[in-house]
C-alpha cells in the first residue's frame, strides 16, 4: 500500500491506473487473483518486470471485453427505446401476409405502410420484409430505400441482410470506436432523454434545420434520396405526431444534448454522429 501511495495512488503492478483494491487497478488485481497464490509468493517468483509484463498481456483482451459487454448495453437500451416507434408483431405479421398478395411497386409500399398507421419498422422487420420482397422476385433496388429509410433502430442494419439500404441507412461499422461513442451520446440521463435521441435520430436527414438548430417541418425536405424511398410529409407529420404521444412535444428536446451545471441546464449540443 505505501508503494501506491508513494506512486500518486497508482497501482503497485503496471504503475499506470488507479490502485483502487488491495493497491491495484481492476486489470492487474483480476490476474494477480486467477494466479490463486498469495501475494506474497508472487512477488517471491516474479520481478516487478516480469509480472508488470505479464499482466500487459491480459489487458488488450480484458478491455476489448470491457468495451464490448458496455457497448452491448448501449445496444439494449437503444432497442428498448426505439423499437416502442415501430410496428408492433401483431400489425406486422398482418401487415407482410396483405404484402405477399397484394400487387406492388416501391411507391406503393411507402404508401401502403403509412396508411397501415404506423410506417416505422426494426431492422430485424425490414429483414422480414425483404425476404418476402426477394420471394416475389421484387428486385427493383428502390424497394431498399423504401424499408430501411423507416427503420428505428438504424445501427441493427447489416450489409448481409439489408443490402444498399445497409449503405444509405446504417452504421457502416458498429465495432467502430468512434461509431460506438457517437451511439453511446444517444443515451440519456433518463429514458425520455434516450427516446428523444432516436427520434432525433429519425429526422436529422429527413429536414433542414434553421441556424439555431430547430428543424423547418414545413419546407417538406425528406432527405436527399426522396426519390427512392418515397417518404413523404405525411410520414414526417406522422413522426411530429408521434413525438408528441411519446411525451417528447419540445423540439429542442429532440436536437440538443443538456448540459446540467447545478441548477442550471445549458442545452447547446446536437446528440449522435
Amino acid at each position: 500500500m505505501t508503494a501506491a501511495t508513494q506512486q500518486g495512488g497508482l497501482c503497485l503492478v503496471c504503475l499506470t491506473y488507479f490502485g483502487h483494491s488491495e493497491g491495484c487497478c481492476s486489470v492487474c488485481l483480476s490476474y494477480i487473483k486467477s494466479l490463486h497464490r498469495s501475494w506474497s509468493s508472487i512477488i517471491g517468483e516474479y520481478s516487478p518486470e516480469e509480472l508488470s509484463a505479464a499482466v500487459l498481456q491480459q489487458v488488450p483482451t480484458w478491455r476489448e471485453r470491457q468495451a464490448a459487454e458496455q457497448f452491448a448495453q448501449t445496444f439494449v437500451t437503444l432497442d428498448e427505446a426505439s423499437h416502442q416507434l415501430a410496428m408492433q408483431p401483431q400489425m406486422f405479421g398482418h401487415f407482410k401476409r396483405n404484402l405477399k398478395t397484394s400487387e406492388v411497386s416501391p411507391e406503393s409500399l411507402a404508401r401502403q405502410m403509412f396508411t397501415f398507421g404506423r410506417p416505422l419498422i426494426t431492422a430485424a422487420q425490414a429483414k422480414e420484409l425483404l425476404e418476402t420482397l426477394r420471394g416475389r422476385n421484387e428486385t427493383d433496388y428502390k424497394y431498399y430505400h423504401v424499408v430501411c429509410s423507416r427503420v428505428v433502430d438504424p445501427w441493427n442494419l447489416n450489409a448481409n441482410d439489408h443490402g444498399l439500404g445497409h449503405c444509405y441507412y446504417g452504421y457502416l461499422d458498429t465495432f467502430d470506436a468512434d461509431t460506438q461513442r457517437s451511439l453511446a451520446k444517444l443515451i440519456g440521463r433518463s429514458d425520455c432523454e434516450t427516446l428523444a435521441a432516436v427520434f432525433w435520430r429519425l429526422i436529422c436527414q429527413r429536414v433542414r434545420f434553421d441556424s439555431a438548430g430547430l428543424p423547418q417541418w414545413s419546407d417538406g425536405n425528406v432527405g436527399a434520396c426522396a426519390a427512392e424511398n418515397f417518404l413523404h410529409e405525411d410520414d414526417l407529420k406522422f413522426i411530429r405526431d408521434e413525438m408528441i404521444v411519446q411525451g417528447v412535444a419540445e423540439t429542442a428536446d429532440v436536437l440538443v444534448t443538456c448540459c446540467h451545471v447545478g441548477d442550471t441546464v445549458s442545452c447547446t449540443t446536437m446528440p449522435g454522429p
